[in-house]
């Protein structure tokens, strides 16, 4: 009777030892098709764990780096853009010093097909500012609407030439008041002033009729008001306006984008700067403008063409160059930036390998481990196999007898 028991007892722990084998070599041939360790979460709580946070942070460094890539093509689509208009400046300015010399005065079709380069050149830029990529404007500030447009428009900076002669500066003292309805756009205002109630309208090349409205206000054409100072009235520059002082000023679509663009956040609260905007890139506006409204700099010269008025070419001359540098600082600019978000995917590159290097390495099975824990569990089956026989050839002589 203890006989039996005794290997009743053997009997099941080798049958136990069994079954545990079996589950071994089930696992090692699982491991080894599947390429894992954990096929499931059971497996190895610790593990998966792992994983799962690996993985989270996976995630996050893809999502930063389709954004970094979105923002690196856009600012590297305006810097092209930006290239194209500084291109137009550079042909303006070779267009104003050709013109600008005494032999071109009066040569009238010279300057009638220049107006038209000029013409050209303006359009050539406000397409360049409007550009759009996915439906977002590029230099719209992070609003999808165009960031100029005909139905906004209003009068540039006022410059003033003393007695019609030198360069053209900033002055005060006159305001300027535009209907939209009736604005064309471009057009180029040029005021030669007499006297308070007597002054000379051109605009681009058509002589205008100013009507006086009282109080110094006058209505000179195309939806455009004028107002004078009064006579006891003086500009900032110290001086009173006098007999032959000109003026210029230019109507032109204004910018209705928003204040900046879209920035991109990465961790630790470091932040990257996106687009510049067209109040930046057109209007001058911020640290980073010259204060020279691009599209005003083209209506301008043209309007001064049109006028067939080469003294007054040669005058928008360091306009012209002021607004090709101002466009050449903000390729700058836009060209470092896209050096930032290019560096930046560079580096998210590498964190995205080390994630998935760390996630293959957790999970990943050794193949050679495999191998060698079956072959050790298949050695162990086939021992505990040959015990169990040999309890069984026992137990069945035990009971013969």
């Amino acid at each position: 009777m203890v006989m039996r028991v005794t290997q009743a007892l053997l009997f099941q722990s080798s049958k136990a030892g069994l079954q545990r084998q079996f589950q071994e070599i089930r696992s090692s041939q699982e491991q080894s098709l599947s390429g894992r360790s954990v096929n499931r979460p059971s497996d190895s709580p610790a593990s998966q764990f792992r994983d799962l946070v690996a993985g989270s942070e996976l995630a996050g460094v893809k999502s930063l780096k389709r954004s970094a890539d979105f923002t690196a093509q856009r600012t590297d689509l305006a810097e092209q853009h930006i290239q194209v208009i500084h291109d137009q400046f550079l042909d303006m300015q070779e267009l104003a010093s050709q013109l600008g010399s005494a032999q071109n005065y009066a040569v009238p079709q010279i300057f009638t097909a220049a107006s038209q380069r000029a013409q050209a050149a303006y359009e050539e830029i406000l397409q360049r500012a409007n550009q759009e990529m996915d439906g977002v404007s590029l230099f719209g500030g992070g609003r999808q609407a165009q960031p100029f447009s005909t139905d906004n428009v209003a009068a540039t900076a006022i410059r003033m030439r003393q007695q019609g002669r030198g360069g053209m500066v900033a002055t005060s003292g006159l305001n300027v008041d535009v209907s939209v309805a009736t604005a064309a756009v471009p057009a180029s205002v040029k005021i030669t002033y007499h006297s308070p109630t007597s002054i000379d309208v051109f605009i681009d090349g058509e002589r205008q009729t100013p009507v006086e409205n009282g109080e110094g206000t006058w209505d000179i054409g195309r939806g455009i008001t004028l107002t004078l100072p009064r006579p006891s009235e003086k500009p900032e520059d110290g001086g009173a306006f006098t007999d032959g002082d000109q003026f210029f000023f230019e109507i032109v679509p204004a910018y209705k984008g928003g204040v900046a663009d879209r920035t991109l956040q990465i961790a630790g609260g470091q932040e990257f700067a996106g687009n510049i905007t067209g109040a930046e890139l057109i209007e001058g506006k911020g640290p980073l403008g010259r204060n020279v409204n691009l599209f005003g700099v083209a209506a301008g010269l043209r309007g001064a063409l049109l006028r067939q008025d080469g003294d007054e070419v040669n005058a928008w001359l360091g306009q012209i160059l002021e607004g090709a540098s101002q466009a050449s600082d903000l390729q700058v600019v836009t060209g470092v930036r896209t050096a930032q978000m290019e560096a930046m995917r560079d580096s998210l590159d590498a964190d995205q390998l080390a994630l998935e290097e760390y996630k293959a390495t957790n999970v990943n099975v050794d193949v050679f481990e495999v191998f060698s824990r079956m072959e050790q569990a298949t050695q162990a089956m086939q021992y505990m196999t040959a015990t169990e026989r040999q309890v069984l050839n026992t137990s069945l002589l035990d009971f013969l007898k």
